[in-house]
């Protein structure tokens, strides 16, 4: 997904999913809506604990990681 829409997007869609899915998981009216909601967000936090330090270091490579 880098490769194909850049590191700036992919954060973006990271942090919109994140936020789709715990937005959502408070509207979740039984468990099974609650552990897919809690799937979206936790996917979201993983892409994003991915592309987050890479952006980082792309932008500021003199600064330590």
């Amino acid at each position: 997904m880098i490769r194909r829409v850049g590191l700036e997007h992919t954060a973006v869609v990271a942090m919109l999913v994140t936020a789709t899915g715990v937005a959502l998981r408070g509207l979740a009216g039984n468990t099974g809506s609650l552990l897919l909601l809690s799937i979206v967000a936790l996917a979201g936090m993983g892409i994003a604990g991915v592309v987050i330090p890479r952006w980082c270091g792309s932008t500021s490579p003199t600064a330590l990681l």
